[in-house]
């Protein structure tokens, strides 16, 4: 139970360290960016936000998760390991499918009570980018790189300046 060991191992270090657990970002890359999809679908007060690159939910894909979160989403449009449409894949003799992107975004919006069309949107060579944050809780945040399943060079930067920028204690609560 992947969930509940990371629970585990959250509240060792919010009780050694004195971490704020209001104050925890939940970032992942890849296969840790799936799990940190499950992780704010399941047990979404784990962290105040989540950011990932180059990973979702995996197939089957839950019906519906606790509750509304801020999610910063990144992926390389010509991922060929993890592609954004989704892929067949076999681990260690176990067949997996990786969900696509797009659905697990849909879900994730449906979930926050956003409207289908981004807030805000924008574009450059480098970056193409959506926004949603005039959902009824929670907010989303997508960016599409060009190139493969490499993240850029500057995420984590990036992914602290969008956390930092996020509403804290704000109730993501479940959308209506």
């Amino acid at each position: 139970d992947d969930v509940a060991l990371l629970q585990t191992v959250r509240d060792d270090a919010v009780t050694r360290f004195g971490l704020a657990p209001d104050r925890i970002l939940v970032a992942g890359y890849s296969r840790g960016g799936g799990m940190a999809w499950d992780l704010a679908c399941a047990q979404p007060g784990f962290g105040f936000a989540f950011a990932t690159h180059a990973g979702g939910f995996w197939l089957p894909l839950p019906e519906r998760c606790a509750e509304a979160i801020h999610l910063l989403h990144s992926h390389g449009f010509t991922d060929n390991t993890l592609p954004p449409e989704g892929s067949a894949m076999t681990f260690y003799g176990q067949n997996y499918t990786v969900g696509d992107i797009f659905v697990g975004l849909a879900l994730w919006r449906d979930i926050m009570g956003c409207p289908l069309a981004a807030t805000h949107s924008s574009a450059s060579p480098d970056l193409w980018v959506k926004h949603w944050t005039d959902c009824a809780a929670g907010s989303l945040r997508l960016e599409l790189l060009p190139g493969g399943h490499n993240r850029r060079t500057d995420w984590p930067e990036a992914v602290l300046d969008w956390a930092e920028g996020l509403p804290i204690g704000e109730p993501r609560g479940p959308a209506d």
